[in-house]
């Protein structure tokens, strides 16, 4: 009987480790999870600042458009 209860003890750790193997590769796959939605977090970002400086270089062209017509207007009047 006692040979018996042993095992039946060990089975019982053997359950308990693999219970805790099992938590583990959720914790694993919860953290994997964490670090996938960081990168989609990081790749909105960079599409975010791309898109901001393409914004500003719009803006600056547009500027740099007015100051050509301004001074091609100032040239054409001195004439």
């Amino acid at each position: 009987m006692e040979g018996e209860e042993g095992v039946t003890e060990a089975e019982g750790e053997v359950t308990e480790v693999e219970a805790g193997n099992m938590e583990a590769e959720e914790g694993v796959t919860k953290v994997e999870g964490g670090v996938t939605k960081a990168k989609a977090g990081n790749m909105e970002a960079e599409e975010g600042l791309w898109k901001l400086m393409e914004g500003l270089w719009k803006l600056i062209l547009k500027r740099l458009q007015k100051l050509k017509e301004g001074l091609r207007n100032l040239i054409l009047k001195r004439l």
